[in-house]
């Protein structure tokens, strides 16, 4: 349930998501700002985009009857249900799981409606008061997705059965939740979205129809029976303004539990720690590598690691420690390669660790799949950094900077290859790369997962490196004679190309490489 969730909700995102951005790209094309404090009152103006921007905005936060909250609930489910199912600890932290996924739609509600006031609500600025709505071809994109979020709200079975549940099917290979048109069943609750639709349509309605009735003439209040204080405030009688309780004390309580995790962001928060991390680990990526060798030596003297685990692990761990160190392409490169290779080995090597004899053809097949998933993409990146030398005349990165103006097709090539070579979907590499850590997880060595992880982010950061340092930011003097090197570009995008088809339609090579890996293990 909690798969069919999470892919239900992979789908939802995308709509919405994008109704958002559009919907801000709307904002942005009418007022000629980013800035929400600069917006206000659009609504009026704006009614189309305003009222798509509410749906979104509300599928967004999960709100019924939309398409987030049937994907969301869904998850809830998955979690409550296993939390059910596990008790004691593990299944404690499964209920936390769902608590604070609670708690994120609940801040997201509050953000959403913050944003959403700002912008369509409240006094508009004397500047936006000819403001009008956007050409027709902007709107009918923002009511396509906007419809969507509420169909798929109100019957998600329409994506549940021809999508999420063949999928869901063949992952777990077991049964699927039962669903019904208009909403769907699981084994601890049911959402019935027409009726909930309904509800709220009706609630709509009558707090409309209080609205409007609201609008007539009212008795108008007098001071006649004022508030009495005896003297102890100001005079013995208060007006009705000065008696009344405002908003402050419930809304100040909330600002000042959030005020030091806001103080905390407003410094930099995660980010100065991510990039002080960063720093130390390329600082000090040779002592970490030293210390890596000498504890995986430790692991293989002491038994917990096999010979051939002990070299693919070393070559991933350290590959990974020195391609963060250097700041030269092709060494970036070289180490890059030198990953990869230690990840095909550490498959081989696990099928020392599986268990029965289809465990270790897996492995095999995992390895042989890797060993030739890494080939185009490394072919990519060498083409890449070989005509970056060509037309700079050096691969150092404290010599390039800027050339992505100049060399756009090699600049996507690289960052693509990049990509591939540090297994990030939907590129070949990482259906093969899950392999190893399923075969790791099924051996219960989660140790060795963690290593994989840990060496695959720190590749994937001494890409991005390579990436900004050579072909992001001011362009370097010499930039201006350069131009694209279309032969090796076009070669090197029709690697990257075969990557991602790979990686889409990875059917046909598993196939060989299971069959081969079986032949090989007799």
């Amino acid at each position: 349930m909690g798969i069919a969730g999470g892919l239900f909700h992979f789908f939802n995102h995308a709509i919405f998501k994008g109704l958002l951005f559009l919907g801000a790209g709307c904002l942005i094309y009418v007022t000629g700002t980013k800035k929400l404090s600069e917006m206000g009152g659009l609504a009026r103006n704006m009614p189309v985009t305003a009222a798509c921007m509410i749906i979104g905005g509300l599928a967004l936060a999960g709100i019924p009857p939309l398409n987030g909250f049937a994907s969301k609930l869904l998850i809830y489910e998955g979690a409550i249900q296993r939390a059910l199912a596990e008790g004691g600890l593990v299944g404690a932290m499964y209920a936390l799981y769902c608590a604070i996924a609670l708690l994120g739609s609940a801040i997201t509600l509050a953000s959403v409606l913050k944003m959403l006031h700002s912008a369509f609500f409240g006094v508009r600025p004397s500047r936006l008061e000819g403001v009008k709505e956007v050409p027709l071809t902007m709107q009918i994109p923002l009511v396509i997705l906007a419809a969507l979020c509420v169909v798929l709200g109100v019957a998600p079975r329409l994506l549940l059965d021809t999508l999420i549940n063949p999928a869901v099917a063949l992952i777990v290979g077991a049964g699927v939740p039962s669903y019904f048109l208009l909403g769907f069943a699981t084994p601890i609750g049911f959402y019935e979205a027409l009726g909930l639709a309904l509800i709220i349509l009706i609630s709509m309605l009558v707090g409309y129809a209080i609205y409007h009735a609201s609008l007539k003439p009212m008795v108008v209040t007098t001071d006649a029976a004022m508030p009495f204080t005896g003297g102890e405030v100001e005079e013995p009688y208060l007006s009705l303004e000065k008696a009344r309780v405002g908003p402050g004390p419930f809304y100040l309580n909330f600002a000042s539990l959030i005020a030091p995790l806001h103080n905390f962001m407003k410094r930099g928060g995660f980010d100065l720690a991510y990039f002080g991390l960063a720093r130390f680990i390329e600082t000090r990526a040779i002592v970490l590598a030293g210390i890596a060798f000498l504890s995986l030596t430790g692991a293989l003297a002491t038994g917990l690691l096999t010979p051939i685990l002990y070299v693919g692990t070393a070559m991933m761990l350290i590959g990974a420690l020195v391609a963060a160190h250097h700041r030269d392409l092709k060494r970036l490169f070289v180490a890059a390669v030198v990953v990869q290779l230690g990840d095909v080995v550490m498959e081989l090597g696990a099928a020392d660790l599986a268990k029965g004899v289809e465990g270790y053809v897996h492995c095999l097949a995992g390895g042989l799949i890797h060993l030739v998933n890494i080939i185009p993409a490394s072919l990519a990146m060498l083409l890449c950094i070989a005509a970056v030398a060509s037309k700079a005349g050096t691969t150092r990165l404290d010599s390039l900077k800027g050339l992505a103006g100049r060399m756009p097709m090699i600049a996507l090539a690289f960052i693509a290859s990049s990509l591939a070579l540090a297994c990030i979907p939907p590129f070949n590499t990482w259906w093969s790369e899950y392999q190893l850590y399923v075969a790791l997880a099924e051996a219960g060595r989660w140790d060795l997962v963690l290593i994989v992880a840990f060496s695959t982010v720190t590749l994937l950061a001494a890409m991005v490196k390579g990436f900004s340092g050579a072909f992001l930011g001011e362009p370097i003097p010499e930039a201006e004679k350069m131009r694209e090197a279309t032969g090796l570009a076009a070669v090197a995008l029709v690697l990257v190309a075969l990557c991602v088809v790979l990686g889409m339609i990875p059917d046909p090579l598993f196939n060989w490489a299971w069959r081969l890996a079986s032949s090989l293990a007799g």
